[in-house]
């Protein structure tokens, strides 16, 4: 029976090739072979395992083989899987499969009865061909199974067979549709231990090779590929002739008849009545004829009744009526009148010619294994030993019919007592007692542990992993956080720390710079990591669209604020612009006030030094403005200081638009630009006024 395998059963496929194998395959269970335990292993194309390295040798040569080359050959040939054919290969611990390894080894080998697999390495060459074989021979396939067996100390290898049509490879002396030779057997790579299945090596193997036919079965090859079959001697059945068949279980005996189990017979004990092999017979009881004096007997079930001729009576009609009637017999025996005198018949149990003497049935020693006989009337009772029962104490009592041992265990009957040999996990005198592998306290981080039978498993609280729960799972291996937020890993969850440009639980969000409205004018915001960006409509310009680009032909009717008293410089009058006499006119007045107005601010905040504004710096606003915009930019905080910018430059407006006038002095000057808040403190600002180009 194979065991299951392919991709249902998450088998890793070994890809198609010819004369190729694994790459080192760790396993996580030591594999003894020979004098060696091992840890890794390689399944090679050509049908075998090695250790220690791989085998690309499509050549089954004899053995023993080349030093340290350590083979399980379950079927050594040229195989080719590059176009048709699949090799499945899998480790595993599942229970089911290792009940099912335990079970056949323990069949054949029932001296290893307390042989428990821990686990099993199933490789499978599925519907293979053989190399160069042609259109023939590429529909000639082989299927087999190789299954490593292990409880970490002691070692099987169970070989499966399903298909066998083809032996080698034309590489090797075949031809393009059969060929000989393959080998099967292994290899301890000492020169010394081997084992080859007979036949190996020639064109057609004997399925019988390796088979165990039991209790003296033979083994029959039936059609040369891979079926074979246990011809077993009677009283035997089953795959390997491993069960002695009940010959009581169809009930032969009849009429409530007991049945003993023979080897390949049955003995029946008849109930009283009954004889015959089956208990079929009715004893005749009326054959020995009982009845005397010519009385006529009649048989009935396990007894019989006489019809005595005139002038006798008695049971038998033994009894002579007149020479009885002193009763000379005793201890009930029979009277039997004669001519003359009488006879005694004797109940059984009594002699003597009067029946005196009672018959010692104890005589004869019946009662075995030192019983004790009781002497009965016509009968004898045996006193047992312990241990021992029936009526001549000859029935050894089988004390573990009753089950006595527990949690799998296997009981040994023995002489009034038996033993039980306990599975892995278990103690005590019937095996009850459940060892507590948790007491030793394997498993960390407050985790629970779990008995097993045997071992322990540990249930891990949430955030930890591992046998022993010993691993803290980091749930930042996920890269949960978004935007380059910096995860911080915690007990079963994690927590994101955001740049100061994302917001959210993974920073999934974008801080919107945009929200507060910053461009001034119409301006267009864009939403930028770190900050913002305005794209400025018309003449407007500057970070958040605060400035405005005007030409000299513009004059102060177009200018932002109501209040505006626009000069220019005198220039050279023509007969058209009488325009230039007014302008004039108004800059000396312009002047005056300016000088006025100058003085007076002079005087008011002449105590106040350190805040002395010079004409000659009146022109620095506009480079400051865009100086620190860059200085903005390259700041951490570039959003906060924008913002505050932003803020700034509607205040100073709402101030210009309440408190300003725009003027020029003589030499071209705009004292605008110096303006003092209503807190005392001095700012200069520029003056959006542009002056008044004279007409020629």
């Amino acid at each position: 029976m194979f065991y299951p395998y392919g991709n249902p059963f998450h088998d890793h496929l070994l890809p198609p090739n010819d004369d190729d194998s694994s790459s080192e395959i760790h396993i996580s269970s030591s594999f003894p072979f020979f004098n060696t335990s091992h840890r890794s292993l390689f399944v090679n194309t050509n049908g075998d395992l090695t250790f220690l390295s791989a085998l690309s040798s499509f050549t089954p040569s004899p053995f023993p083989y080349l030093q340290n080359t350590q083979i399980v050959a379950v079927y050594w040939g040229d195989i080719d899987t590059s176009k048709v054919g699949d090799i499945w290969y899998r480790e595993t611990t599942d229970s089911v499969l290792l009940q099912k390894a335990s079970s056949e080894i323990h069949t054949v080998f029932p001296q290893q009865s307390g042989f428990n697999a821990s686990w099993i390495f199933v490789t499978t060459w599925s519907k293979v061909a053989f190399y160069g074989s042609n259109s023939i021979g590429q529909r000639m396939r082989n299927t087999f199974q190789c299954v490593l067996v292990t409880d970490g100390m002691h070692s099987f290898v169970i070989y499966n067979y399903y298909k066998i049509q083809w032996t080698s490879g034309t590489s090797n002396n075949g031809t393009n549709s059969a060929g000989f030779g393959s080998q099967v057997g292994f290899d301890a790579g000492d020169g010394v231990n081997y084992y080859v299945v007979n036949g190996s090596r020639t064109p057609m193997l004997n399925e019988c090779d390796g088979q165990v036919c039991l209790h003296n079965g033979t083994c029959q090859d039936l059609d040369g590929l891979s079926t074979w079959r246990c011809n077993c001697v009677s009283g035997f059945t089953g795959t390997h002739c491993e069960t002695d068949i009940n010959e009581c279980h169809s009930s032969p005996c009849q009429h409530h008849g007991n049945c003993l189990d023979l080897l390949n017979d049955y003995s029946c004990h008849c109930m009283a009545g009954f004889t015959g092999k089956d208990c079929q017979i009715d004893i005749d009881e009326c054959q020995s004829s009982p009845c005397m004096n010519g009385a006529t007997c009649r048989d009935k079930n396990n007894s019989y009744t006489c019809d005595c001729q005139q002038g006798y009576v008695g049971n038998n009609c033994q009894i002579d009526i007149d020479e009885c009637q002193s009763n000379p017999c005793y201890n009930n025996a029979t009277c039997i009148d004669r001519t003359p005198g009488w006879d005694c018949a004797c109940l059984p149990g009594f002699t003597g010619n009067q029946c005196t003497i009672d018959i010692n049935e104890c005589h004869s020693f019946p009662c075995q294994h030192h019983g004790n006989c009781l002497d009965l009337l016509n009968d004898y009772r045996c006193h047992c030993m312990a241990g021992y029962t029936g009526n001549d104490c000859q029935i050894d009592i089988d004390e573990c019919q009753s089950n006595p041992c527990m949690n799998g265990a296997t009981c040994r009957d023995r002489n009034n007592s038996y033993t039980c040999d306990c599975q892995l996990g278990y103690f005590e005198n019937n095996c009850q007692i459940d060892i507590d592998e948790c007491q030793s306290n394997p498993c960390y981080n407050n985790a629970i542990c779990i008995d097993r039978t045997p071992g322990w498993k540990c249930a891990c609280l949430p955030g930890f992993t591992g046998n022993q729960c010993q691993i803290a799972i980091n749930e930042c291996n996920s890269n949960s956080c978004r935007n380059n937020g910096t995860c911080v890993d915690l007990i079963n969850g994690y927590r994101c720390h955001c740049s100061n440009d994302s917001t959210g639980q993974h920073c999934e969000h974008r801080l919107d710079h945009c929200s507060s409205h910053p461009c001034l004018h119409d301006g267009s915001c864009i939403n930028n990591y770190g900050g913002f960006k305005c794209e400025c409509k018309d003449s407007w310009f500057g970070d958040i669209c605060e400035e405005r680009q005007t030409n000299d032909s513009e004059g102060c009717s177009v200018l932002e604020y109501s209040e505006c008293s626009c000069f220019t410089q005198q220039s050279k009058q023509t007969k058209k612009s009488i325009k230039m006499l007014i302008g004039s006119i108004g800059c000396v007045i312009g002047l005056l006030f300016t000088i006025l107005s100058y003085c007076a601010w002079m005087m008011l905040n002449q105590s106040k030094s350190d805040r002395k504004i010079y004409p000659h710096e009146a022109t620095i606003l506009q480079h400051e403005v865009f100086q620190e915009s860059k200085n903005v930019k390259k700041s951490a905080q570039s959003s906060q200081r924008i913002n505050k910018l932003h803020e700034s430059r509607l205040r100073k407006q709402k101030q210009q638009k309440e408190h300003h006038n725009c003027f020029l002095d003589h030499s071209g000057f705009d004292f605008s630009k110096l303006y003092v808040n209503e807190d005392g403190s001095r700012k200069i600002l520029k003056c959006r006024h542009q002056r008044i180009q004279n007409d020629i």
